[in-house]
């Protein structure tokens, strides 16, 4: 397994076609490969980052050991493994039952939060094309685009730059909903 200490990964996967859907963005703090490493099967995800990362990784074997022997442990990877579940059904949900703007305000409202969930005063910093944009949220980059200048002319979210400012965050939120 590996822990990302430093920096921003990418997790994505491709259809034999070769569309890519990205999965999610890992932050430091957060587990790459539990899944594979407890099921004893290959990574069904590409990692990546686009900037410099530190990641800290235990051999499966180690760590499998490790599990063995302590049932708190085991604990903790179940709820890891869980989460992962939940987070994966309702990205899946949200494809099949959420027009892309419904599911470009739901990514820029999850973007907006910090840890204790509150909108930072500068805006959201993004690192992201509208292509990758387009890649999390099942649509295509072209949609994207349309989504985010018909944002911008509602006066709902603009891109200055790199930074995205949310001007309605009540109109976002409604558009967003659930």
């Amino acid at each position: 397994i590996y822990i990302l200490c430093k920096g921003r990964v990418k997790l994505s996967t491709s259809s034999r076609e070769g569309q890519t859907t990205i999965v999610r963005i890992v932050k430091p703090g957060e587990v790459l490969g539990l899944s594979a490493t407890v099921s004893a099967s290959p990574h069904v995800t590409s990692a990546e980052t686009g900037q410099p990362c530190q990641l800290n990784f235990v051999k499966a074997a180690e760590f499998l050991h490790f599990l063995r022997g302590n049932g708190e442990a085991r604990m903790h990877a179940a709820v890891h493994l869980s989460s992962e579940c939940a987070h994966a059904y309702q990205q899946f949900r949200s494809f099949l039952t959420k027009s892309a703007p419904e599911r470009i305000a739901r990514l820029i409202l999850d973007w907006s939060q910090d840890d204790s969930g509150t909108v930072t005063a500068h805006g959201i910093k993004i690192s992201l094309t509208h292509d990758e944009i387009a890649q999390i949220v099942g649509a295509s980059r072209e949609t994207v685009t349309r989504t985010l200048a018909d944002f911008r002319k509602r006066q709902i979210a603009e891109l200055h730059g790199s930074t995205l400012v949310i001007q309605n965050m009540p109109t976002l939120q409604r558009i967003a909903a659930d």
